[in-house]
């Protein structure tokens, strides 16, 4: 986890030096401190791959997870790594995305006067900042899931079940509200009637996720 910090601050380092972070449309990356930036990076990803060879290679006998908790840990372990591999993802994104906005800032710094050098360069700096702010966000995710438990982890997958729900409801609820209509089709007229039967299962279900993510630490301590 001491490694997550670090590979953020130098990728923040990274983005500023090829002038990405900001809206500014005068562009000027510093190629020098990239290509520094780039080699910290290498060794932090290096050390941080090190790491997780490391961690796969002393994996805890499955009959001592956590007692009477058992599955938590395993839970625990695929959702880490599901975090890795999106980071993994996302870092191969951004690099690529840099590397095309590297190539078009240099044609539209060859070329000044043309506007369409100039938009591509924009477009695609904006294609990188994008990139950096999703593996920042990836990097945080993984952070926080690091330092917190096992129930920790279990909670936040529920709460995001939750909100996802309300979404659901949200799409359903626009179905059932639609003002009538005199030739309304039998298909719609089912899909209506469905939407009316799935909401009450769906607030239940997300009564449900709400209350298990509040409770479950204090149900399982006592």
């Amino acid at each position: 986890s001491s490694l997550l910090p670090s590979l953020q601050n130098q990728l923040d380092s990274y983005l500023n030096s090829l002038d990405i972070q900001d809206d500014s449309r005068n562009l000027k990356p510093n190629f020098e401190l990239t290509c520094e930036f780039l080699s910290r990076l290498d060794q932090t990803l290096d050390q941080t791959r090190e790491c997780i060879e490391s961690a796969a290679l002393d994996i805890i006998p499955s009959g001592t997870h956590d007692h009477h908790l058992k599955e938590l840990k395993a839970f625990r372990c695929t959702t880490l790594m599901s975090s890795i591999s999106s980071l993994t993802y996302g870092l191969q994104t951004l690099f690529e995305m840099s590397s095309i906005y590297v190539q078009k800032w240099h044609a539209s710094s060859q070329d000044p006067e043309s506007m369409e050098c100039q938009q591509l360069a924009s477009i695609w700096k904006e294609y990188a900042r994008r990139s950096g702010i999703g593996c920042n966000k990836t990097i945080r995710q993984a952070f926080l899931k690091l330092q917190g438990s096992d129930l920790d982890i279990i909670q936040d997958e529920w709460q995001e079940k939750a909100a996802s729900l309300t979404s659901t409801l949200e799409t359903l609820t626009s179905h059932t509200t639609t003002p009538p209509r005199r030739n309304r089709s039998a298909f719609r007229q089912h899909v209506i009637k469905l939407a009316h039967l799935a909401m009450p299962l769906i607030k239940l279900i997300r009564i449900f996720y709400n209350d298990f993510s509040s409770r479950t630490r204090k149900n399982l301590r006592s």
